[in-house]
């Protein structure tokens, strides 16, 4: 956002929408906006923003990242990839905080392990990713297999970290809401108006909101 007026108006028409938002989080002060950008040096954030943060923050959710398909690795990495750096470099300093990254089962997309997937056999979540390494077919996917090794090889020299692959993010199964402007959401909304469907044959990884929040 331009300003923290724009962003606190983003954040209270999404969660409206939801049916989420409650206006005690502005009144009674407990939601406070932070201006930043993920593919600038200190996450775009003021000196004074990012030294309160460093000094009074307990817990660092990474859930930024720029999401897209079809664009190569290099176009990813500054907000993708140097954002998880910036990340690590702030729970670092001041008060020690834990960083919870959230990467993508995207991460996985090898032949290896969709082979080693429909065999049966587990992937287990302490699995090094090696499988991955080659092959990975979206520089989306590309630059999440490379943040999670940095963050690993941070955890080794003592960061306090968890890394979370969701998988398809799809909506509230007790109310129906939904992200309206996910591919997936999109693809089904456009089966059900046209009344057909692609002649493919495909697993995805779905789990309902709620499950990911909790």
């Amino acid at each position: 956002a331009k300003s923290q007026e724009d962003g606190l108006a983003r954040i209270r028409q999404t969660c409206t929408a939801y049916g989420l938002w409650q206006e005690w989080w502005v009144s009674e002060g407990v939601l406070e906006i932070v201006i930043g950008d993920l593919e600038k040096p200190k996450l775009g954030m003021s000196d004074n923003d990012y030294n309160r943060v460093a000094d009074d923050a307990d817990l660092i959710i990474h859930n930024g990242a720029r999401v897209h398909w079809l664009m190569p690795y290099e176009n990813l990495k500054a907000a993708n990839v140097e954002s998880t750096v910036e990340a690590i470099k702030l729970c670092a300093l001041g008060r020690p905080k834990r960083l919870v990254f959230i990467s993508s089962t995207s991460a996985l997309d090898s032949d290896a392990f969709i082979e080693q997937s429909e065999a049966g056999t587990p992937i287990s979540e302490s699995d090094n990713l090696e499988s991955s390494r080659q092959g990975l077919g979206t520089g989306y996917g590309q630059s999440k297999w490379v943040s999670e090794h940095i963050i690993r090889a941070a955890c080794a020299r003592g960061l306090d970290a968890v890394i979370l692959r969701s998988g398809y993010v799809m909506g509230d199964a007790a109310t129906g809401v939904s992200n309206l402007d996910d591919f997936l959401v999109r693809m089904l909304k456009g089966c059900v108006q046209v009344g057909a469907r692609p002649e493919i044959a495909n697993t995805m990884n779905m789990v309902p909101v709620p499950h990911v929040a909790k």
